[in-house]
């Protein structure tokens, strides 16, 4: 008489991640370092927190639902990186009648079907960890937008003192959501 049993193989497991970069774009106002810092104070005046990493390079940070974006000062770019683990179980059965040679086949079998599950898995929370990307994309962007607004709007009032003594600023943001900065200047 023989029995059935169940095997319980190794279970696998692999990492999967995704990252979105997006890029603001300023205009060259002023320097390139005035530029970089009045960014970085006006990402701190919409809500991002600083935080010190293992280099002790200061990193601002938001949490965009429950995504950590980062904007690195040194390539100028903000990014939000997600990283998960996956993990796959398998088991075979086996038969007490089995040789050594059918149960090591079966055995075999059950990796192979195993690192095909993992490889499927990996491709879905792939797509998972993607569609968490885009579905914040347009927040980045409208944070990246209302910071460059205000970079914007600074520069040039800090350009137009060095010019001369200012009688009135006047901005506003038009219906396309372009600024648009009216600044009287008396010369020097």
């Amino acid at each position: 008489m023989s029995y059935a049993y169940k095997i319980k193989l190794k279970r696998l497991s692999g990492e999967v991640s995704q990252q979105g970069v997006w890029q603001p774009k300023l205009m060259e106002i002023l320097s390139l370092n005035e530029m970089s810092k009045l960014f970085h104070e006006a990402l701190q005046s919409l809500g991002w927190h600083s935080d010190q990493n293992s280099e002790d390079k200061e990193k601002l940070f938001i949490e965009i639902e429950g995504v950590r974006c980062e904007f690195d000062e040194e390539d100028f770019e903000i990014r939000a990186k997600l990283l998960e683990t996956v993990y796959v179980e398998q088991s075979v059965t086996a038969d007490s009648d089995d040789s050594a040679i059918l149960k090591d086949a079966r055995i075999q079998e059950g990796k192979r079907q195993q690192q095909q599950k993992l490889e499927s898995a990996k491709i879905d929370k792939s797509r998972q960890l993607t569609a968490q990307l885009v579905a914040i994309e347009d927040k980045v962007k409208a944070q990246i937008d209302l910071a460059s607004h205000r970079v914007h709007a600074e520069a040039l009032q800090i350009k137009a003192a060095r010019l001369g003594v200012i009688k009135s600023t006047q901005s506003s943001i038009n219906d396309e959501g372009t600024l648009e900065v009216t600044i009287h200047v008396q010369m020097k």
